[in-house]
């Protein structure tokens, strides 16, 4: 258990799955920083993009967010916006967000791919869910300028930045934005080890699988891939929050792909990845129009 408490605070988890799938004598996967999704649309190189902007400084050290925006956003217009939550602290730059950031532009959406302060350790948790909180008030500020519709939010969670989720299912205070109308969650962290929690008791307030048990029907929606063939201790995580999801009746929408990876969306060039992906977005998309 004590090692499980270590490897689920390890932010990217591609390394430890490295380590497990070297163990078993079977090929490292590719460099997480240097992936491209394989779920493909047009339009996507008409996106337009604004680079580093800045919304936060804290320890001596900025925090940026590059923002991708629908080619016909006209001025002065805010669309509903698609929040990216990394399990690393600095993705901008990686093939994957960027993709994901053009697809999004590409169906009407506002992208957000931000920096955070994420290292391994109960710290990154805290500090991680501070920044993304930050954000969400910097965006409540100056999103419209932006092209943010900040009260049309969805997170959008993968990896390691699935022990953030507490963030999107905790009510929201008088001086905080409000929750986001719905979360998608990709093969993601999703509990701690009990251990952990003891070693760390304040930790219990960032469980993910406990803030969605006591949200219970007044959640946001919910869209959780699992891959099947992922990590044994990041799905037994994942089973964690899916019991406490089922125990307080939150709208959980669950989709399990048996033969699906870690980083399926850049690994498994298959046609159910692709309808994975497709289902995703559309999920945002009913969720920001009936909302």
């Amino acid at each position: 258990m004590r090692n499980l408490a270590k490897r689920i605070l390890l932010p990217g988890f591609i390394l430890a799955l490295a380590a497990t799938r070297v163990s078993l004598g079977q090929p490292a996967p590719p460099d997480p920083a240097k992936m491209h999704l394989v779920y493909k649309l047009p339009g996507t190189e008409r996106a337009k993009v604004r680079e580093g902007v800045k919304f936060a400084s804290v320890q001596g050290r900025d925090l940026f967010v590059d923002v991708y925006q629908p080619a016909d956003l006209k001025e002065g217009e805010q669309r509903a916006t698609v929040l990216f939550i990394s399990g690393g602290e600095n993705v901008r730059d990686w093939p994957i967000y960027r993709e994901y950031g053009r697809l999004s532009a590409a169906q009407g959406l506002v992208a957000l791919i931000p920096d955070k302060r994420f290292p391994r350790g109960s710290d990154g948790i805290i500090n991680g869910t501070a920044d993304m909180q930050t954000l969400r008030k910097f965006l409540a500020r100056e999103g419209a300028a932006l092209g943010v519709s900040a009260d049309r939010v969805a997170f959008w969670i993968f990896s390691g930045g699935g022990q953030l989720g507490a963030l999107g299912l905790q009510p929201a205070k008088p001086d905080e934005p409000p929750p986001p109308k719905c979360i998608v969650m990709f093969y993601a962290a999703l509990d701690f080890a009990p251990d952990l929690v003891l070693a760390n008791p304040n930790l219990a307030a960032y469980s993910p699988a406990r803030a969605v048990e006591a949200a219970g029907k007044a959640a946001p929606p919910i869209f959780l891939a699992r891959a099947g063939q992922d990590m044994p201790f990041l799905n037994l995580a994942l089973g964690s929050f899916v019991t406490g999801a089922l125990k307080g009746n939150a709208p959980l929408t669950l989709l399990n792909y048996p033969e699906g990876r870690h980083a399926f969306d850049a690994v498994d060039d298959r046609d159910e990845t692709r309808a994975i992906m497709k289902a995703a977005f559309d999920f945002i998309r009913l969720h920001m129009e009936t909302s």
